[in-house]
Protein backbone atom coordinates (compact mmCIF):
# COMPACT_ATOMS: atom_id res chain seq x y z
CA UNK A 1 0.00 0.00 0.00
CA UNK A 2 1.36 3.42 -0.90
CA UNK A 3 1.82 6.02 1.85
CA UNK A 4 -1.06 8.44 2.25
CA UNK A 5 1.03 11.41 1.11
CA UNK A 6 1.65 9.67 -2.23
CA UNK A 7 -2.08 9.08 -2.71
CA UNK A 8 -2.78 12.71 -1.86
CA UNK A 9 -0.13 13.91 -4.33
CA UNK A 10 -1.58 11.70 -7.07
CA UNK A 11 -5.08 12.97 -6.32
CA UNK A 12 -4.00 16.60 -6.52
CA UNK A 13 -1.99 15.99 -9.70
CA UNK A 14 -4.94 14.21 -11.29
CA UNK A 15 -7.30 17.07 -10.55
CA UNK A 16 -4.85 19.66 -11.84
CA UNK A 17 -4.48 17.67 -15.07
CA UNK A 18 -8.26 17.41 -15.40
CA UNK A 19 -8.64 21.14 -14.80
CA UNK A 20 -6.04 21.78 -17.52
CA UNK A 21 -7.96 19.58 -19.96
CA UNK A 22 -11.21 21.30 -19.07
CA UNK A 23 -9.55 24.65 -19.64
CA UNK A 24 -8.92 23.72 -23.27
CA UNK A 25 -12.61 23.05 -23.91
CA UNK A 26 -15.30 25.68 -24.43
CA UNK A 27 -18.68 25.13 -22.77
CA UNK A 28 -21.88 25.92 -24.66
CA UNK A 29 -23.89 27.18 -21.70
CA UNK A 30 -22.01 29.24 -19.12
CA UNK A 31 -22.69 30.67 -15.68
CA UNK A 32 -20.82 33.93 -16.09
CA UNK A 33 -22.22 36.85 -14.05
CA UNK A 34 -24.52 34.65 -11.92
CA UNK A 35 -24.61 34.15 -8.17
CA UNK A 36 -26.52 31.09 -6.99
CA UNK A 37 -27.22 29.65 -3.55
CA UNK A 38 -27.28 25.92 -2.91
CA UNK A 39 -27.88 23.40 -0.16
CA UNK A 40 -25.94 20.15 0.19
CA UNK A 41 -26.04 16.81 1.98
CA UNK A 42 -22.95 14.57 1.96
CA UNK A 43 -22.83 11.12 3.59
CA UNK A 44 -19.30 10.21 4.73
CA UNK A 45 -17.63 6.90 3.85
CA UNK A 46 -14.38 5.40 5.18
CA UNK A 47 -11.91 4.27 2.52
CA UNK A 48 -8.78 2.34 3.44
CA UNK A 49 -6.43 3.46 0.66
CA UNK A 50 -7.13 7.15 1.41
CA UNK A 51 -6.25 6.70 5.07
CA UNK A 52 -9.83 6.93 6.37
CA UNK A 53 -10.28 3.26 7.28
CA UNK A 54 -9.56 1.28 10.43
CA UNK A 55 -6.26 1.27 12.30
CA UNK A 56 -5.11 -1.61 14.49
CA UNK A 57 -2.56 -1.72 17.29
CA UNK A 58 -1.39 -4.60 19.48
CA UNK A 59 0.04 -3.66 22.89
CA UNK A 60 1.06 -6.36 25.40
CA UNK A 61 -1.10 -8.96 23.62
CA UNK A 62 -4.17 -6.70 23.69
CA UNK A 63 -5.61 -5.66 20.33
CA UNK A 64 -7.03 -2.17 19.78
CA UNK A 65 -9.01 -1.25 16.66
CA UNK A 66 -10.16 2.27 15.80
CA UNK A 67 -11.69 3.67 12.63
CA UNK A 68 -14.06 6.12 11.00
CA UNK A 69 -17.28 4.25 10.27
CA UNK A 70 -19.84 6.71 8.97
CA UNK A 71 -21.06 10.27 9.27
CA UNK A 72 -22.45 13.14 7.25
CA UNK A 73 -21.86 16.72 6.26
CA UNK A 74 -24.50 19.26 5.36
CA UNK A 75 -24.82 22.96 4.82
CA UNK A 76 -25.07 25.69 2.21
CA UNK A 77 -22.90 26.97 -0.60
CA UNK A 78 -22.73 30.17 -2.66
CA UNK A 79 -21.45 29.95 -6.25
CA UNK A 80 -20.29 32.88 -8.33
CA UNK A 81 -19.59 32.66 -12.06
CA UNK A 82 -16.20 34.21 -12.83
CA UNK A 83 -15.85 33.50 -16.55
CA UNK A 84 -17.65 31.32 -19.07
CA UNK A 85 -15.58 28.39 -17.82
CA UNK A 86 -14.73 29.01 -14.17
CA UNK A 87 -16.77 29.54 -11.02
CA UNK A 88 -15.87 30.07 -7.37
CA UNK A 89 -17.69 28.63 -4.36
CA UNK A 90 -17.70 29.31 -0.65
CA UNK A 91 -19.81 27.50 1.89
CA UNK A 92 -20.32 26.51 5.49
CA UNK A 93 -20.93 22.91 6.56
CA UNK A 94 -21.81 21.03 9.71
CA UNK A 95 -19.77 17.81 9.90
CA UNK A 96 -20.38 14.75 12.06
CA UNK A 97 -17.71 12.02 12.09
CA UNK A 98 -18.60 8.74 13.86
CA UNK A 99 -15.80 6.46 15.07
CA UNK A 100 -15.96 2.93 16.47
CA UNK A 101 -13.28 1.26 18.54
CA UNK A 102 -12.81 -2.20 20.05
CA UNK A 103 -10.56 -3.86 22.64
CA UNK A 104 -9.75 -7.56 22.53
CA UNK A 105 -7.69 -9.59 24.97
CA UNK A 106 -7.48 -13.35 25.41
CA UNK A 107 -10.92 -13.74 26.99
CA UNK A 108 -12.77 -10.41 26.71
CA UNK A 109 -14.07 -8.15 23.97
CA UNK A 110 -15.33 -4.58 24.30
CA UNK A 111 -16.66 -2.23 21.65
CA UNK A 112 -17.82 1.37 21.80
CA UNK A 113 -17.89 4.55 19.75
CA UNK A 114 -17.69 8.32 19.82
CA UNK A 115 -18.60 11.28 17.62
CA UNK A 116 -16.56 14.29 16.55
CA UNK A 117 -18.60 17.36 15.63
CA UNK A 118 -17.10 20.16 13.59
CA UNK A 119 -17.69 22.92 11.06
CA UNK A 120 -16.05 23.68 7.73
CA UNK A 121 -15.70 26.77 5.55
CA UNK A 122 -14.59 25.49 2.11
CA UNK A 123 -13.47 27.74 -0.76
CA UNK A 124 -13.10 26.18 -4.22
CA UNK A 125 -12.50 26.99 -7.88
CA UNK A 126 -14.58 24.92 -10.33
CA UNK A 127 -14.10 24.26 -14.04
CA UNK A 128 -16.95 22.99 -16.26
CA UNK A 129 -17.51 21.28 -19.58
CA UNK A 130 -20.88 20.61 -21.20
CA UNK A 131 -21.72 16.96 -21.89
CA UNK A 132 -25.26 17.44 -23.13
CA UNK A 133 -27.99 20.04 -23.50
CA UNK A 134 -28.39 20.38 -19.72
CA UNK A 135 -25.69 18.10 -18.30
CA UNK A 136 -22.31 19.42 -17.16
CA UNK A 137 -19.22 17.86 -15.66
CA UNK A 138 -16.92 19.70 -13.29
CA UNK A 139 -13.72 19.27 -11.31
CA UNK A 140 -12.64 21.51 -8.47
CA UNK A 141 -9.82 22.11 -6.03
CA UNK A 142 -9.89 24.26 -2.95
CA UNK A 143 -8.88 24.96 0.60
CA UNK A 144 -10.86 25.53 3.75
CA UNK A 145 -10.90 25.89 7.49
CA UNK A 146 -12.04 23.18 9.92
CA UNK A 147 -13.22 24.04 13.43
CA UNK A 148 -14.10 21.41 16.04
CA UNK A 149 -16.60 21.81 18.85
CA UNK A 150 -14.80 20.04 21.70
CA UNK A 151 -12.74 17.09 22.84
CA UNK A 152 -14.56 13.81 23.55
CA UNK A 153 -14.42 11.21 26.34
CA UNK A 154 -16.13 7.82 26.69
CA UNK A 155 -15.59 5.32 29.50
CA UNK A 156 -16.81 2.47 31.69
CA UNK A 157 -15.26 0.30 34.41
CA UNK A 158 -12.96 -1.52 31.96
CA UNK A 159 -11.71 1.22 29.63
CA UNK A 160 -11.49 4.94 29.02
CA UNK A 161 -11.21 6.81 25.73
CA UNK A 162 -10.11 10.41 25.09
CA UNK A 163 -10.10 12.31 21.78
CA UNK A 164 -8.34 15.62 22.41
CA UNK A 165 -8.39 18.25 19.66
CA UNK A 166 -4.99 19.59 18.66
CA UNK A 167 -6.08 22.97 17.27
CA UNK A 168 -9.23 25.06 17.41
CA UNK A 169 -8.99 25.77 13.65
CA UNK A 170 -7.19 23.65 11.05
CA UNK A 171 -6.60 24.41 7.32
CA UNK A 172 -7.66 21.69 4.89
CA UNK A 173 -7.66 20.63 1.24
CA UNK A 174 -10.72 19.66 -0.82
CA UNK A 175 -10.79 17.85 -4.17
CA UNK A 176 -14.08 17.24 -5.98
CA UNK A 177 -15.50 15.81 -9.18
CA UNK A 178 -19.15 15.67 -10.19
CA UNK A 179 -21.98 16.05 -12.67
CA UNK A 180 -24.72 18.65 -12.75
CA UNK A 181 -28.15 18.80 -14.40
CA UNK A 182 -29.31 22.38 -15.02
CA UNK A 183 -32.80 23.57 -15.77
CA UNK A 184 -33.84 26.93 -17.15
CA UNK A 185 -36.17 27.92 -14.30
CA UNK A 186 -35.89 25.32 -11.51
CA UNK A 187 -32.25 25.44 -10.54
CA UNK A 188 -29.68 22.64 -10.79
CA UNK A 189 -29.14 19.20 -9.24
CA UNK A 190 -25.59 18.05 -8.57
CA UNK A 191 -24.14 14.58 -7.89
CA UNK A 192 -20.45 14.07 -7.14
CA UNK A 193 -17.78 13.05 -4.67
CA UNK A 194 -15.39 15.03 -2.45
CA UNK A 195 -12.15 14.07 -0.72
CA UNK A 196 -11.44 16.19 2.35
CA UNK A 197 -7.98 16.23 3.96
CA UNK A 198 -6.85 18.49 6.84
CA UNK A 199 -3.23 19.59 6.49
CA UNK A 200 -2.30 17.88 9.78
CA UNK A 201 -3.84 15.54 12.35
CA UNK A 202 -6.82 17.05 14.13
CA UNK A 203 -7.19 14.88 17.26
CA UNK A 204 -4.98 12.76 19.51
CA UNK A 205 -6.93 9.69 20.58
CA UNK A 206 -6.06 7.44 23.51
CA UNK A 207 -7.72 4.24 24.73
CA UNK A 208 -6.79 2.93 28.20
CA UNK A 209 -7.77 -0.66 29.02
CA UNK A 210 -7.84 -1.81 32.66
CA UNK A 211 -7.45 -5.42 33.76
CA UNK A 212 -7.39 -5.39 37.55
CA UNK A 213 -4.62 -2.96 38.53
CA UNK A 214 -2.88 -3.20 35.13
CA UNK A 215 -3.47 -0.49 32.52
CA UNK A 216 -2.63 -0.84 28.82
CA UNK A 217 -2.87 2.10 26.42
CA UNK A 218 -3.22 2.69 22.68
CA UNK A 219 -2.48 6.12 21.18
CA UNK A 220 -3.53 7.23 17.69
CA UNK A 221 -3.49 10.45 15.67
CA UNK A 222 -6.80 11.11 13.88
CA UNK A 223 -6.35 12.72 10.47
CA UNK A 224 -9.96 13.86 10.09
CA UNK A 225 -9.90 12.87 6.40
CA UNK A 226 -12.99 11.52 4.69
CA UNK A 227 -14.64 10.76 1.36
CA UNK A 228 -18.21 11.86 0.67
CA UNK A 229 -20.92 11.36 -1.90
CA UNK A 230 -22.29 14.83 -2.72
CA UNK A 231 -25.93 15.69 -3.30
CA UNK A 232 -26.59 19.37 -3.91
CA UNK A 233 -29.42 21.56 -5.13
CA UNK A 234 -28.75 25.05 -6.49
CA UNK A 235 -31.64 27.49 -6.63
CA UNK A 236 -32.31 29.28 -9.90
CA UNK A 237 -30.29 32.44 -10.41
CA UNK A 238 -30.59 35.15 -13.05
CA UNK A 239 -27.55 36.71 -14.69
CA UNK A 240 -26.49 40.09 -13.45
CA UNK A 241 -27.56 42.84 -15.84
CA UNK A 242 -24.76 44.17 -18.01
CA UNK A 243 -23.52 47.59 -17.06
CA UNK A 244 -24.36 50.18 -19.66
CA UNK A 245 -21.44 52.11 -21.04
CA UNK A 246 -21.61 55.78 -20.35
CA UNK A 247 -21.91 57.78 -23.53
CA UNK A 248 -19.83 60.86 -24.01
CA UNK A 249 -21.60 64.12 -24.69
Amino acid sequence: MRPLKQHLSLLVAGHLLLLLVLGCLQPVNAQQRTTSVGICYRPIFPLEFLGTGEEQQSVDNIDFTLGLQRGFSGGMVIRRGITELLSAEIGINYVKRNYDYSITDSSKFFTDGFTLVGYEVPISILAFIQLGEAVFMNASMGVGLDAFASSVRTFNDNYEQFAIKKHSVEPSLNANIGWEYRTYRSGAIYLGATYHRPFSEVFTNSIIYREGTVETGSFTQLSGSYLTADLRYYFHAEKDPKKKKKSRD
